[in-house]
């Protein structure tokens, strides 16, 4: 049993952390608005350095690495484990049995994966209820001469290490032996365009997501600045990924009786060239789409989001798969991308 001195104790360091959190709600967005942006950059990041726990939210508004997170919410996760902004993780954290519950399981959405062009068998269409959609044919794409002085794609990646591990391995979803890493799949989607296609890419496979993902977006935007500073003619920059803790079966296809992983399109809202980051991903996408209907996830918007588009009109962020896929459906994938990507440049 607690004493009474020790209860008091601990009611008024409750208090103190309430007030805490409610002064920098309400107090801290306040002080931000009145300050020039250089000057709040700077208060950003003194207030980093005052607080330990408060790094990774400096990094991650800083930067803009994945989303800004709110400074409450954040603080709150830190000292209780418990994540405000889904509500679902905190009715978990009261009511275990909820935990146990997968939600996707109840809803049914795309419990199995997207049948996008399968072989021709009746029987098996009726007894696996699945619906069959035949791609569309296309027409060969034209080989231009390869000319590498005058590079047309630039590939790199923000979170180099992001493996693939359908198995599910303790500590494989990242790596840094990048033959197992979506660096290798640039590695196939450089040797595409320019065997296939006669694009001449450049591939960069510098590591930005080591020791921390915490801000890679700060650590990779130097790298496109400097292949910029000495190209600004790229038709195309890609920033190569694959997402992560999703239904495999959401992004993976059956073509021909074989999985492939899909393809999905992620654009900053905060990007100040979202209209041209729109249109460089709707000319990919569209192409994809006239190959194999459905195969792409589409295009996602992540708000208070930059990814570094705002450096060029032409950044294009794709996700190739998810951990649950494995590489070989990941290269598979490539195939078609790049032969999207040469019809849409050419």
């Amino acid at each position: 049993m607690l004493k009474g001195s020790n209860r008091d104790i601990i009611s008024k360091l409750i208090v103190f952390i309430i007030g805490l959190m409610l002064m920098a709600k309400i107090f801290l967005p306040l002080l931000a608005r009145g300050l020039s942006e250089n000057s709040k950059n700077i208060f950003v990041q003194v207030l980093g350095k005052s607080n330990g726990a408060l790094e990774q939210y400096v990094a991650k508004n800083t930067h803009e690495d994945e989303e800004n997170v709110d400074l409450t919410s954040y603080i709150v996760r830190n000292l209780t484990g418990l994540d405000l902004s889904t509500p679902r993780n905190f009715l978990s954290s009261q009511i275990p049995i909820l935990g146990l519950v997968d939600i996707s399981k109840i809803k049914g959405e795309e419990e199995e994966p997207i049948i996008v062009a399968k072989k021709e068998n009746k029987e098996n269409i009726k007894k696996d209820n699945i619906q069959q959609v035949k791609p569309n044919k296309s027409s060969p794409t034209p080989a231009k001469k390869l000319n590498h002085s005058k590079p047309e794609v630039f590939i790199y990646h923000t979170h180099t290490t992001e493996g693939y591990n359908p198995s599910k391995a303790k500590g494989q979803n990242f790596t840094t032996d990048l033959t197992k890493t979506v660096a290798k799949l640039g590695d196939e989607l450089e040797k595409k365009l320019e065997e296939n296609y006669g694009i001449a890419t450049i591939h960069d496979k510098t590591i930005h997501d080591v020791p921390k993902r915490e801000g890679a977006y700060a650590k990779s935007r130097p790298t496109m600045q400097k292949y910029l500073k000495e190209n600004k003619d790229f038709k195309i920059i890609i920033d190569l990924h694959r997402d992560g803790g999703i239904d495999v079966n959401k992004t993976t296809a059956v073509i021909n009786g074989e999985k492939y992983s899909r393809p999905m399109f992620v654009i900053g809202s905060k990007n100040k060239n979202i209209k041209k980051s729109e249109e460089a991903a709707g000319r990919i996408n569209s192409e994809i789409e006239k190959i194999y209907p459905k195969l792409s996830r589409g295009i996602l918007y992540k708000k208070n989001a930059i990814f570094n588009q705002d450096l060029s009109p032409n950044v294009v962020l794709i996700e190739i798969g998810s951990d649950g896929n494995s590489l070989e459906e990941s290269l598979k994938t490539i195939d078609i991308i790049a032969k999207a990507l040469a019809n849409s440049i050419k």
